[in-house]
């Protein structure tokens, strides 16, 4: 499968021959984990202690959970931190067994139904660090996830995150792309999304 590539002549399309800079492809694994695994790490997150935030007075179309070394500020919001459960962080060795990292940190957002959604975003402030990858376990519902090059609206790359499946997006990915999960066009329940991440710690440039 073609993956967006950005040029030094502007963006351009798949298939499109230019000079290029390095294309940055994401790791899709259907199955990291069996549909056992999956509702049961389901189940035992509906228990986290979820918030809806709001963004410019208005409430945000998905529920969140902050696990970190530090609250978490961003889009006008702040998170403060919860407890590593034992099931999450043994999802997070799973990952980093497989895939390396040093992941201290993860996001959790869950869509209740069809209406909840995320818009066009790179996982990019300078908490972060860019050096590291993000992992994202998908349970419950799938969804679509769509993936272009920042700074165009045409070209997105879909993937259909199904439950147990696992998006690891590489070193530098956030600098270059941007992603969202749109509204569904048709009914679904609920889903959840674990998006691993190393933050940068005092005293890290």
């Amino acid at each position: 499968m073609g993956f967006l590539r950005r040029s030094n002549a502007g963006i351009l399309g798949r298939g499109k021959i230019a000079v290029e800079f390095p294309i940055m492809e994401p790791i899709y694994v259907e199955s990291f984990i069996t549909p056992a695994e999956a509702q049961a790490l389901l189940a035992t997150a509906q228990s986290l202690p979820w918030t809806r935030g709001k963004f410019r007075g208005r409430p945000v179309p998905r529920e969140e959970v902050w696990i970190g070394p530090y609250s978490y500020r961003f889009s006008g919001r702040t998170l403060a931190p919860a407890g590593w459960t034992s099931e999450i962080a043994a999802v997070r060795e799973r990952i980093r067994a497989q895939y390396g990292g040093a992941y201290n940190s993860v996001l959790l957002n869950r869509y209740l139904d069809e209406d909840d959604s995320v818009s066009w975003h790179s996982d990019d402030e300078p908490e972060m660090d860019p050096t590291h990858p993000i992992a994202s376990l998908s349970l419950g519902a799938p969804r679509v996830f769509r993936i272009r090059l920042s700074g165009t609206k045409d070209d997105a790359q879909s993937y259909l995150l199904t439950s147990g499946s696992l998006l690891v997006m590489p070193p530098g990915f956030q600098q270059a792309y941007e992603h969202c999960v749109p509204k569904s066009t048709t009914a679904c329940g609920t889903r959840i999304n674990l998006t691993f991440r190393r933050m940068k710690l005092p005293g890290e440039a």
